[in-house]
């Protein structure tokens, strides 16, 4: 037994560090929304922000991911079924942010959501998945 609880927490320690930024920032960048709250009809203003002295990040925030949570899951939503995006990846220099307004065609139902996007660590040749803080819609 002593050795599956060793075995469990090795895993759970070497996973976290393979994980860079699930809450929304690591070393590197920080993603975040504008506000804490919406309407259901506002446009939501999404930011990254390249925390680096001298690397370049690759990115593209049109492609983020609305997640909402329900049932304590999160789970990507439909309103961005039919949303279009540019196949491109962005740079973004050190010390630098970007935004992105997402104005959806539809009002977003009340819930509880965030925002998920990867970035691009060039000098790692590494993808990091960032989500954004938790944000209400009423």
């Amino acid at each position: 037994m002593r050795y599956v609880l060793m075995f469990l927490c090795a895993a759970l320690l070497f996973g976290c560090n393979s994980i860079d930024g699930i809450f929304g920032s690591s070393e590197e960048a920080e993603l975040y929304t504008d506000r804490p709250q919406y309407a259901g009809n506002e446009a939501i203003t999404l930011t990254l922000a390249n925390r680096t002295e001298a690397k370049t990040l690759g990115y593209n925030l049109c492609s983020s991911a609305l997640e909402e949570l329900r049932v304590g899951k999160w789970q990507r939503t439909a309103l961005q079924d039919d949303w279009v995006c540019t196949a491109a990846l962005y740079l973004l220099e050190a010390n630098k942010q970007a935004s992105f307004v997402f104005d959806f065609d539809q009002p977003i139902p009340s819930g509880v959501y965030r925002f998920k996007t990867i970035i691009f660590l060039q000098d790692k040749d590494k993808r990091v998945e960032l989500i954004t803080n938790e944000f209400q819609v009423r």
